[in-house]
C-alpha cells in the first residue's frame, strides 16, 4: 500500500529495519570527583584545649554541666533522723523588776545558784580548810600571829584568855568570841594535837569531854612549836595581805 505525504505525493518506501525509534537524549552527567577525608584531626588536651597536628592550640570552651534537683520523695519529706532530734524551743526569761541583765531581767535560779556557789567557797576556804602550806586554818593562824604581836612567846608572862581573843575578833577575824575562844582551847589541848601551839593555864578541858572554863578564867600563851612557826615571819618569808577593814596586815600563811 502506498502512503501519500502532506502533499499528496507518494512516499518513497524505505527499509522497516530503519524504521526503529531512535533513545531518548541521554543525560550526560560529569562524574563526581570523590571526597578525600581529611587527614588533619584535633585532640582535647587535659587543660581543655583543641590542639591540631601542627601543635597549635586553640582555647576549648567545656560546657558547665547543669545540676539536676530531684524533688524529695514524700519518705524523705517526712522522715525525722535519730542521731539529731528536734531542739525544744528556749523559753522565755521571766520578767523582773530591777534584775541584772541587760534588759533588767534575770533567771532567778541560776542566780541562787551563782551567789550561793560564792558563798560557800569563801566560807570553805575562809573558816573550815586548813592551808596545804603550813596546816593552819585561819582562825588558828590568826590567833598565833595575834598573840605573837602581843609578845607572848614561850618565857613570858601568860595573859587572860579573853585579851587574845578581843585582839583576834577585833583585828583580825570579825566573827563569834566564843567559836574564836574554842579554836585556842583546841590548840592548847594536848590530847588534840600531838604538838600543842598554845600554853594554857587552867582548866582546859578533859578527854572525857568536859569543856573547858571561861575565857575569863583561863591565861595563854605561845609554846616553843608555835615560837618556831612564827620565828621567821617577820623576815620577809611570809606574804602579808590587809585584814577585813584594811587597817592592819595579816599573813597569808606561816
Amino acid at each position: 500500500m502506498t502512503t501519500l505525504d502532506l502533499f499528496g505525493f507518494p512516499e518513497p518506501e524505505t527499509d522497516k529495519s530503519e524504521k526503529v525509534a531512535k533513545p531518548a537524549a541521554v543525560l550526560e552527567v560529569a562524574p563526581e570527583e570523590p571526597v578525600q577525608a581529611d587527614t588533619q584531626h584535633t585532640e582535647i588536651s587535659a587543660v581543655g584545649e583543641e590542639i591540631d597536628e601542627e601543635g597549635s592550640a586553640a582555647p576549648f570552651e567545656a560546657e558547665a554541666p547543669v545540676a539536676v534537683t530531684e524533688a524529695p520523695t514524700l519518705e524523705e519529706a517526712t522522715s525525722v533522723d535519730p542521731a539529731s532530734p528536734p531542739v525544744p524551743p528556749v523559753p522565755p526569761a521571766p520578767a523582773s523588776q530591777g534584775g541584772d541583765g541587760d534588759d533588767g531581767t534575770f533567771d532567778l535560779a541560776e542566780y541562787t545558784h551563782q551567789v550561793y556557789l560564792r558563798y560557800a567557797i569563801s566560807v570553805v576556804k575562809g573558816r573550815a580548810l586548813p592551808s596545804v602550806s603550813d596546816g593552819e586554818k585561819p582562825v588558828q593562824r590568826r590567833i598565833l600571829y595575834a598573840m605573837h604581836r602581843l609578845g607572848l612567846t614561850p618565857g613570858a608572862k601568860p595573859v587572860k584568855s579573853a585579851r587574845v581573843v578581843g585582839d583576834v575578833i577585833g583585828k583580825y577575824h570579825p566573827h563569834g568570841d566564843s567559836a574564836s575562844y574554842e579554836a585556842m582551847v583546841r590548840m592548847a589541848q594536848d590530847f588534840v594535837l600531838r604538838y600543842p601551839l598554845v600554853d594554857g593555864q587552867g582548866n582546859f578541858g578533859s578527854r572525857d569531854g568536859d569543856s573547858a572554863a571561861a575565857m575569863r578564867y583561863t591565861e595563854v600563851r605561845l609554846t616553843k612549836y608555835a615560837e618556831l612557826l612564827l620565828s621567821e615571819v617577820d623576815a620577809g618569808t611570809a606574804d602579808f595581805r590587809p585584814n577585813y577593814d584594811g587597817s592592819e596586815q595579816e599573813p597569808v600563811d606561816l
